[in-house]
């Protein structure tokens, strides 16, 4: 190849890689903005919002209620000199070393922690590519669970403030890098390049599950009460829709058992075939944990294909909102490929 033809390849290379990084930062842009507008147009997300920030400033001025506070009683020290000119400059000066001296160790904390995180990310998310492939996990797993949480909140009389808290406890912890056999993809990927199995570090995966599940329990069932003892209860939004999110008639319901069976299969499945076909190098576990979702799917069309109503316009509506999810992850993945 001469380098001429290699100079023009290079360009063209730079030249699509940079309009695909243009289409992606756009429909990322686009996306943020449509959220943002929609958002500032909920009465909800605004009182949530002013109330979240409202914490976090009183908490804030608490912080710094208790420097200064502390500042003043040590500065009492000053005042045990006997000249008034040195004891009033002792006072002081100990009051603004200790308030300063906090302010600068925060300043530093933080700039610390934000190194960390910058580096981290440097490390291991080195692209838009990951980032997007999260914001996008982050809102599927979002509007898949909001309306499954209505209905427990509002059964529970849970104020919807412990909406983000319960989602990350439940879906960016344990499940997520913990549990052995979990199908999330942050516990499959290690499988591809280390050589493992989706099982790999059971006990360690077991107990570190129980541990963060009991911790992320007890600070929530805190709140809530803390919550609920302010008066405090659940709010719904103006879209919320009551009559879907009704379950005072329970006749009918699914047994517990025969609910979970499902997701039993998933997660037995993955098992069972990675110890058949552990020595069979082209089935890889992503192969196996996208056969156990789609066999789960049709496992659970078959149980419970009865209960379906208006069939056409449920399967129209889930083809409609899973078309979305596919065509951002589709459109990532492909450009992850393109680029690398």
């Amino acid at each position: 190849m001469s380098k001429a033809e290699r100079s023009r390849l290079e360009s063209q290379y730079k030249a699509k890689t940079a309009g695909y990084e243009g289409v992606m930062l756009g429909s990322l842009l686009y996306g943020t903005l449509c959220t943002l507008f929609a958002a500032a147009r909920s009465e909800t997300f605004i009182s949530d919002f002013k109330a979240f920030f409202g914490v976090i400033w009183s908490f804030i001025r608490l912080c710094a209620d208790k420097v200064f506070q502390v500042a003043k009683w040590a500065a009492q020290v000053g005042d045990m000199i006997p000249q008034p000119t040195v004891s009033a400059i002792v006072h002081w000066l100990i009051q603004i070393i200790l308030v300063v001296g906090v302010a600068v160790g925060v300043g530093f904390l933080l700039f610390i922690g934000g190194e960390k995180l910058y580096s981290g990310y440097k490390e291991h998310f080195a692209d838009q590519i990951s980032l997007a492939e999260l914001l996008i996990s982050f809102a599927v797993v979002v509007f898949t669970l909001y309306p499954i949480a209505l209905v427990l909140f509002k059964e529970g009389n849970v104020s919807k403030r412990l909406f983000p808290a319960a989602l990350f406890a439940g879906c960016a912890s344990f499940t997520m890098v913990g549990l052995p056999g979990s199908p999330q993809i942050q516990n499959i990927m290690p499988t591809e390049v280390l050589g493992t199995t989706a099982y790999a570090a059971p006990l360690n995966g077991i107990v570190v599950s129980c541990i963060i599940f009991a911790l992320s329990m007890v600070w929530l069932e805190w709140n809530d009460k803390r919550l609920k003892a302010a008066g405090i209860g659940f709010v719904p939004g103006r879209k919320d829709d009551l009559e879907a999110i009704d379950i005072s008639d329970r006749t009918g319901m699914l047994p517990f058992g025969l609910a979970v069976i499902p997701i039993l299969f998933v997660v037995l499945y993955i098992f069972v075939m990675q110890q058949v076909l552990k020595d069979a190098v082209t089935w890889s576990t992503n192969y196996i944990v996208i056969q156990s979702l789609a066999l789960g799917c049709l496992l659970a069309f078959a149980l419970f294909h009865k209960r379906i109503h208006a069939f056409r316009d449920s399967v129209n509506d889930a083809a409609t909102n899973s078309l979305i999810a596919l065509m951002n992850t589709a459109v990532v993945t492909g450009f992850g490929g393109v680029v690398q």
